[in-house]
């Protein structure tokens, strides 16, 4: 006779408790018809699991391995049963994601109707950080999701590439030092830098230029956690920064701050999950709605550098919109 579920439920709930009558009150049924079912139990295991007395039950060697086993495939079966649910049910619940301000101007706005429309269960909470703020949260488990720029490897932390973007040297309208269509990397540490709070970056310069762009070298006295102060510094005078493409080219087409690319210097994007716990399928939704509204603004060019007309006529070889970059698989 095959054993089921409900037997090693009762079995266990009758080794729990220590007796039949505290467990055929804790289940509900009658003391006699939980007796039929652990009996037909140690009918279907060919010997006994537990020796009744005056005190009340004590698990024979049988017993105690059945009781580990029967936890054990109780709790999966509740959990299988709890997965196969969830799959048929739509996602619902909070996502919370992070951001870099230029990213999530663009991003958030394409993302949230996407959400709204396609997946009506789930709820977004949309905050806008820099690497060293995003990451320390998502670590800690106060974040769902992070885009990211160029980060470090970090072991808790898998990442998926969305998109990588030019760096623009950018300054106050019509400074000569940017009438090029380019710069070296290795002039930035010789600039006075207004600097991004917590932004990934500058890891990046550090790694590729070593000693010349330590923090000791590197010229800044203002740090700035957003661009929108940054560029009202920069249209001061006070001085230069490093912005992705997309968070300046409306300026530099308006001629609110002039620009140049920097040479062989790129920010990637990246969505960072977690590693060490799963993600809902809520935030398994919204991580596919981040891949593919993004390769929609990949598309569209808005992560592209275009230079403005009038820059155009007196700069030579400027460079044009950089390839489409792919979303993996």
């Amino acid at each position: 006779m095959p054993m089921d579920l409900r037997q090693l439920r009762y079995f266990v709930a009758v080794a729990e408790t220590g007796s039949f009558s505290a467990a055929a009150a804790s289940l509900r049924i009658a003391q006699s018809a939980l007796s039929r079912q652990v009996q037909a139990l140690e009918y279907a295991c060919r010997g006994s699991l537990m020796d009744r007395g005056a005190r009340g039950v004590v698990l024979t060697e049988a017993g105690a391995l059945l009781l580990t086993r029967a936890r054990f495939l109780l709790a999966e079966a509740a959990s299988t049963i709890s997965e196969i649910s969830e799959l048929n049910s739509e996602p619902s619940g909070m996502v919370r994601l992070v951001a870099p301000p230029s990213f999530g101007d663009i991003l958030f706005p394409v993302l949230a109707v996407s959400v709204v429309r396609r997946l009506p269960g789930v709820q977004l909470e949309l905050r806008e950080a820099l690497n060293e703020t995003a990451l320390a949260e998502l670590r800690q488990g106060g974040l769902d999701l992070a885009v990211v720029s160029s980060p470090d490897p970090d072991p808790r932390i898998d990442y998926v590439a969305l998109c990588t973007e030019p760096m623009i040297l950018v300054g106050p309208p019509n400074d000569p030092l940017l009438a090029v269509s380019s710069v070296p990397l290795d002039l930035l540490p010789e600039l006075p830098l207004v600097l991004p709070v917590g932004s990934g970056w500058l890891s990046v310069v550090r790694r590729r230029l070593g000693a010349k762009a330590s923090p000791a070298q590197i010229k800044a006295k203002v740090w700035v956690q957003s661009p929108g102060p940054m560029k009202a510094l920069l249209r001061a005078g006070l001085g230069y920064a490093v912005l992705p493409a997309s968070a300046v080219q409306p300026d530099l087409t308006a001629g609110t701050l002039s620009g140049a690319v920097v040479e062989d210097f790129s920010l990637s994007r990246l969505l960072a999950v977690p590693r060490d716990r799963p993600l809902t399928r809520a935030a398994q939704a919204v991580a596919e709605a981040i891949r593919t509204e993004t390769a929609a603004i990949v598309a569209a060019g808005a992560f592209g550098w275009r230079a403005p007309q009038g820059e155009r006529r007196r700069r030579q070889g400027v460079p044009g919109s950089p390839k489409s970059h792919q979303i993996p698989a």
